[in-house]
């Protein structure tokens, strides 16, 4: 007698039910006494999510007539191993062409039979159960790589077509027949070439249709001034005296949302000024109070948005959009909506302070983009019209520029939510597809939105001393591409600083500094307006700095000594005169905000450190970060 035991994913049905018979009786299902999951009538339904629950879960899709040269493979995953295999695409020989794998810390996307072309981006937080997406372009000459809407990386192909054995037939997601990885957690959204794969219609062994199995994502959610926390950022207004020294109580956690609607007595500011392609997205110095700052403000999470899921007209044929903006950020989403298949889209953005309208009616996309960047801290209003295959652009009721896409069909098919402001997770992976460079948040604030000249009504839901061991972690929106962010010591020290836009850590146990710096994409990067996560973490011989997701580390000279020793106190956002230690290349003070969610010895929950019991220098403001 032998006893097989095999994991097995209980699937529901999927489907349609009618003509039941009980002992020879028909039954009429709509007049049961309860029911649960389903509705009248009978139409498709995409599996568009599903979870992989074991080492042995395969998902396949066959029958795909593309070229070799041409490969487009989007998804979005999730999971908590640190080491996988998402997806394979095979030939018609039999012979991987393109796999999709992360491991050690890196996403890996690699293209070829023999010889292989392999194109990778670090991206330590991959297993942090949160939703990620992963997109990669083969092209004839080159392979693109996109990790959510963070980091790319492009390579130059070196393998000829001629030595990739066969055709691409097969998508092939989880365990591979040529590699002992596997994946376990969930998928969803996976396209190729555009096509939006369906997981009911592919072959699937061990693999669960019913959604992802995995915990929903967290994200802050929209409180009123009211009944915001006291745990907010630190606002360094000037470099002369920023200067703070830290307690490490915990408060509740900082909620990211912010609604804006305060009547403020008039003052002065700084005349508009756009900013070039190369400056900061924030000034030097902050407008302060406005008597316009009313509006919904957004950016301040990774997922702020409004949704409307009940439009206040009509807008298949003939749409007009209008908003007025003041935007903090020069990348992010103004305006988005689609539908299930992705296969028509309505879009207003932002790339580098360009105005951007795209819209697809299934024929093609048309791309409508303005003559002069919106970031000069003044308000704008922006108005999208189109008309069956016609659009044009304004901004303060000036045309910039007008289109078509091409022809063919005029309606624009799209199912609500409107996003406003930015976008959920699972569609990510689009948007970054149809519109490069645009992130998946908008920037500063909005108000007046319109569809049609009609007002959306109000949505019901508002969706974002040092010993041998040390860590901090905060979040920052910085004004300048340099700056001291945090100091401690002078002759044993631990530096972090912001100069010309690189992000260097710096620790100094008495045998000479140890360095770990980030260098960003663009010397603004990381003055871009929007919110960046800083990491720095010290154990022993073992320096991390990570930004962003992205993790630098250093290995620190051998010796006995792996304290660093002081007695003095921890500067944040500055130094006072006279105590400069010798890392830092700059004396200058960071100006921007700062939440400070963990300062210790040892990780723990997330918590912002009590501002309220904090010891402020110069022009420091507690619990509020200026807009502009």
């Amino acid at each position: 007698m032998f006893l097989i035991t095999s994991r097995t994913a209980v699937v529901p049905m999927s489907g349609c039910v009618e003509h039941v018979k009980l002992e020879n009786r028909l039954l009429d299902l709509s007049k049961s006494k309860t029911a649960k999951g389903v509705q009248p009538g009978c139409s498709t339904r995409t599996v568009r999510i599903v979870s992989m629950v074991s080492e042995r879960s395969t998902a396949a899709f066959t029958g795909f007539d593309s070229k070799k040269n041409d490969i487009e493979l989007t998804l979005r995953f999730k999971t908590k191993r640190p080491s996988g295999i998402l997806a394979s695409v095979i030939s018609d020989e039999q012979e991987t062409l393109l796999q999709l794998r992360y491991q050690d810390g890196f996403l890996l996307a690699e293209y070829g039979s023999d010889n292989k072309d392999l194109a990778r981006i670090e991206f330590r937080s991959v297993a942090d159960g949160q939703w990620h997406y992963f997109a990669v372009i083969v092209k004839p000459k080159t392979i693109r790589l996109d990790v959510d809407d963070l980091y790319s990386n492009e390579v130059h192909r070196t393998v000829d077509d001629n030595e990739v054995i066969g055709i691409p037939t097969i998508i092939h997601f989880g365990r591979s027949t040529d590699s002992n990885m596997h994946f376990e957690g969930c998928i969803g959204d996976a396209t190729y070439n555009g096509q939006l794969l369906d997981f009911a219609l592919g072959s699937t062994q061990e693999v669960s249709l019913t959604g992802c199995s995995l915990p929903e994502d967290i994200f802050a959610t929209y409180m009123s001034p009211a009944e915001l926390p006291t745990g907010e950022p630190l606002n360094f207004a000037k470099p002369a005296s920023s200067n703070v020294q830290l307690e490490t109580d915990a408060l509740d956690e900082f909620t990211a949302e912010n609604k804006i609607s305060v009547e403020m007595s008039s003052a002065s500011h700084p005349k508009a000024v756009v900013r070039k392609p190369d400056e900061c997205a924030l000034l030097r110095k902050s407008y302060g109070e406005r008597p316009d700052s009313g509006g919904t403000r957004f950016g301040l999470s990774v997922s702020s948005r409004l949704e409307f899921e009940k439009p206040p007209a009509s807008f298949d044929k003939n749409s007009i959009f209008s908003v007025q903006l003041r935007a903090t950020a020069s990348n992010g989403i103004i305006m988005f909506t689609t539908n299930n298949k992705h296969t028509d889209h309505l879009a207003l953005y932002l790339v580098n302070g360009i105005v951007h309208f795209a819209y697809n009616s299934g024929s093609g996309q048309a791309v409508l983009k303005s003559n002069r960047s919106v970031m000069d801290d003044e308000w704008h209003s922006i108005r999208a019209e189109r008309e069956g295959v016609a659009g044009t652009l304004y901004i303060d009721d000036v045309i910039e520029a007008n289109g078509q896409s091409p022809p063919g069909t005029d309606a624009v098919d799209t199912h609500p939510p409107i996003y406003i402001g930015g976008l959920p997770s699972d569609l990510v992976p689009f948007a970054s597809r149809i519109l490069p460079g645009a992130k998946s948040v908008f920037g500063g604030c909005l108000r007046d939105f319109k569809l049609n000249e009609m007002k959306f009504d109000v949505p019901p839901a508002e969706i974002g001393t040092v010993g041998s061991s040390f860590n901090i972690e905060l979040e920052v929106r910085s004004r300048t591409k340099t700056g001291v962010l945090l100091s401690v010591g002078v002759l044993e020290y631990l530096t972090l600083q912001f100069f010309n836009g690189t992000v260097k850590f710096t620790v100094d146990n008495g045998a000479g500094p140890e360095i770990v710096s980030h260098i960003p994409s663009s010397s603004n990067a990381l003055c871009d307006g929007h919110w960046h996560h800083i990491k720095l973490y010290k154990t022993k011989n073992l320096m991390t700095l990570t930004v962003d997701g992205r993790s630098n580390l250093s290995i620190m000279k051998k010796g006995k000594k792996t304290d660093t020793n002081t007695k003095d106190p921890l500067y944040l956002g500055g130094i006072p005169k006279g105590t400069r230690p010798r890392s830092l290349e700059t004396s200058e003070g960071f100006l921007g905000c700062v939440r400070v969610l963990n300062l210790g010895t040892k990780p723990r929950k997330r918590k912002n450190v009590d501002l309220t019991r904090v010891s402020l220098f110069g022009d420091v403001t507690r619990n509020s970060c200026p807009v502009n």
